[in-house]
């Protein structure tokens, strides 16, 4: 007997280790198509390359993947225009405790030629927490053109999903003008998404509408999303110039 309770205790703490290192939490989020909005007009474009079909979130302990699939080819591969910026931008905000912490996930493919001696052209990703870098892993799914992923890990397991947003924005012309900033083609698609609260151990694979999440477009904002846009872009720059 002395030697059958010390080993059904360990027996026990292994099966409890083994369940909390296994825990997964997958939500698939998909998104209507063919809702994209003009921010000059307010008025539905059709530019498959930022109408944003689904995204998936998938997290493992602390490493998070998250992909975002569009309704076209993704980048410069659905854009006819010489000169353009598609950006993509998504953010994550889980709790720990009573305190809320962001992360930022941010692409930009963009050309816009040479503008005051300096190369307007860039193709990069990052993944920011507070302000700092804490991934490159960001950029097109391998052997795919539609769909865009990124890896990082958050900074504490025992952290909860709570939300999770997605805004894509492509401003595309074949003349630049630095006076009225006329493109030929501009949009911006959104999504956002609360995750449910949860009630059990995270140990579960599900998608919208099945697991009492929440699933709504972020409200129209018109001409701000060409603000929103240079924000997002100058975010990203600044973010990668700081890595040289």
């Amino acid at each position: 007997m002395k030697r059958t309770i010390p080993f059904t205790i360990i027996v026990c703490s292994l099966l409890i280790s083994v369940g909390q290192v296994t825990a997964v939490e997958e939500k698939i989020i998909q998104d209507q198509v063919g809702d994209v909005k003009s921010s000059m007009t307010n008025q539905t474009v059709d530019i498959p390359c930022i109408d944003i079909e689904k995204v998936t979130y998938y997290r493992d302990g602390k490493n998070v993947t998250v992909t975002l699939q569009v309704a076209g080819k993704l980048g410069r591969a659905g854009i006819e225009e010489k000169y353009y910026m598609y950006s993509v931008v998504i953010g994550l905000i889980t709790k720990l405790g009573d305190e809320e912490r962001k992360y930022d996930i941010m692409y930009v493919d963009m050309d816009f030629g040479e503008m005051m001696g300096e190369k307007m052209k860039y193709k990069k990703g990052v993944v920011l927490f507070e302000g700092k870098n804490i991934s490159n892993d960001v950029g097109p799914a391998p052997g795919t053109d539609d769909k865009l992923r990124a890896f990082f890990q958050l900074k504490d397991e025992n952290e909860i999903s709570f939300s999770i947003n997605a805004t894509t924005i492509l401003m595309a012309t074949n003349e630049i003008s630095l006076v009225n900033g006329n493109f030929s083609k501009e949009g911006m698609d959104t999504l956002y998404y609360e995750f449910p609260k949860p009630t059990a151990p995270v140990n579960q694979t599900n998608q919208t509408g099945q697991d009492g999440g929440h699933d709504k477009k972020t409200p129209d904002i018109g001409i701000t999303g060409i603000i929103i846009a240079v924000i997002a872009v100058t975010a990203i720059l600044i973010a990668l110039r700081k890595r040289r």
